[in-house]
């Protein structure tokens, strides 16, 4: 098998050269290193390779596949020639060198380096040869499809006749270009060939031939032996046929009661058959039943035991909003039972060495604090005791407090001839010095009330021996200072000093009292 190669060479104008090589049916594992591929369509006149030259690097030469060739290696020939004319910048020339031939269709093509001398007949062809030359190619172009529709193939010949180009104006490269096309259609070698080729390729024509030779007479040989065989085989079924036509009806006869014997069975079998499939046909109808019942169960089964499950989610959700409910109410009621209500009311704190209940002062010490507000902390204390007091259930002797905040009163009994009289102390200040009577009973009230808040403490004591008092209470003192106000028209400030001291002592033993209540 010989193939064609198209080697032409397209040098641009700057100098540089690449190889452009245009190969029918390539084989792409083998082809050059360093070249650019360019796959042309199977209408190779329609492809224009100047299209492909802008893409391609300088370092490459460039191979051309064409596929199936619809015009022959003629007519893309001829497309090589007018692509002269399309290229830009480039210069075209072409030559035609030599494919060589390989032993085997796995084998690779080298390709032949040999230039061609074409033999002197091929330079001038006589009208004769040109003449058989185009009968030659008129006849190549038969088409098939026209030989089987009954029509005269004379007329179409003639017809094609017409349509053939005329060779006798056409170049010698052209008509040598043709030639080789023509020797190519009509055998598997590719041409032009070498000397070098054409001898090989006749050493494996001729070894071919005597392959097929070979071939031959063996498949001759087998045909003949087949035909004996085969006569052989033909008379032993006659011979056969002839001894056993007695036999056959004795057999034939033994043949049909056998087969009457095993319909009969086969009948009697497929009764039982079909009575074993009605029963396993009702059986399939009850359990049938059985299943829809077993199904309706099993819905009923699963909606009672989703709906237990929903109801048991629900008791489960109750029980631990309950339980939070309580938590939180439990932890309200620790707060409010470790709050101290009365702590709270009567807040007892001191401010710069005066003691202060609720934020009010109660004394005087180098600061200039209003009666009023002395008299709103006197309320609170009077409020305090008496508050206690309920609390313990317990009842003054000879006297009672009534608190009414900035104007509180103590009620005093007396013995009198007449009976007992209560005689009212108030237990707040006028603001004014000018009142004598009622200063002289606020500071009476005030002894009244530290008389009253001893025996709440004695009481206290009674009941419980572990509480300890801070001051000790007297008749008018409180921890060895005076209760009693200071003198009215002086100036003394340690008389003042002592008061507030006294005061600040009896707030104190009031917080005392007011824990030991709280506690119990």
């Amino acid at each position: 098998m010989v193939q064609l190669l198209h080697k032409l060479s397209i040098r641009s104008m700057n100098g540089s050269e690449k190889l452009l090589k245009v190969i029918k049916n390539p084989i792409t594992d083998h082809l050059p290193i360093n070249c650019h591929k360019i796959t042309l369509s199977g209408d190779a006149p329609t492809t224009k390779i100047s299209d492909y030259l802008p893409s391609i690097p300088q370092d490459k030469s460039i191979c051309v596949f064409v596929g199936a060739m619809a015009h022959g290696q003629d007519n893309f020939a001829d497309a090589v020639v007018d692509e002269k004319v399309s290229i830009s910048n480039y210069s075209l020339s072409a030559s035609v060198a030599c494919g060589k031939f390989c032993t085997t269709l796995e084998d690779i093509w080298d390709k032949c380096r040999k230039r061609i001398k074409f033999d002197e007949s091929l330079e001038n062809v006589d009208s004769t040869s040109l003449s058989m030359i185009q009968s030659t190619l008129s006849q190549s172009y038969i088409n098939i499809s026209d030989a089987g529709d009954g029509r005269d193939t004379r007329e179409a010949h003639d017809a094609r006749n017409s349509n053939t180009p005329d060779l006798s104006t056409q170049s010698p490269s052209a008509i040598r270009i043709k030639l080789f096309a023509l020797l190519n259609s009509n055998s598997d070698m590719k041409h032009p060939l070498c000397v070098d080729c054409a001898n090989v390729a006749l050493q494996l024509l001729a070894g071919e031939l005597d392959d097929l030779k070979r071939e031959r007479d063996a498949y001759m040989s087998f045909d003949s032996q087949a035909a004996l065989l085969h006569k052989q085989f033909d008379k032993k079924d006659d011979d056969n046929h002839n001894e056993k036509g007695d036999d056959d009806d004795i057999d034939k006869h033994h043949l049909l009661e056998q087969l009457q014997r095993e319909t009969s069975e086969k009948s009697m079998q497929l009764d039982r058959l079909e009575a074993e499939k009605r029963d396993m046909e009702s059986e399939m109808h009850a359990l049938a039943i059985e299943e829809d019942a077993l199904e309706a169960e099993e819905t009923a089964h699963l909606r009672r035991h989703s709906l237990r499950i929903l109801q048991q989610k629900e008791s489960q959700q109750s029980a631990i909003a309950s339980q939070h409910t309580l938590a939180t109410a439990q932890n309200e009621l620790d707060r409010l039972e470790k709050t101290n209500v009365w702590a709270d009311v009567f807040r007892i704190s001191s401010d710069g060495g005066i003691g202060t209940i609720c934020g009010l002062r109660l004394g005087r010490i180098d600061q200039n604090v209003e009666w009023s507000e002395i008299n709103a902390a006197w309320g609170h204390v009077a409020f305090l005791l008496y508050s206690v007091a309920n609390k313990l259930q317990f009842e003054f002797s000879g006297s009672r407090i009534i608190p009414l905040g900035s104007y509180s009163r103590i009620e005093r009994a007396t013995q009198t001839q007449n009976g007992v009289k209560w005689e009212t102390l108030e237990l707040h200040h006028p603001g004014s010095a000018l009142s004598m009577l009622h200063t002289r009973r606020f500071d009476q009230a005030m002894v009244t009330f530290l008389d009253m808040l001893r025996q709440l403490v004695d009481d206290i004591s009674a009941r419980d021996t572990c509480v300890r008092w801070p001051y000790k209470i007297g008749r008018e003192k409180l921890a060895d200072h005076s209760i009693r106000l200071p003198g009215q028209f002086t100036s003394d400030r340690a008389a003042e000093e002592e008061w507030t001291r006294a005061l600040r002592g009896l707030l104190g033993t009031c917080k005392v009292l007011v824990q030991w209540a709280t506690s119990e």
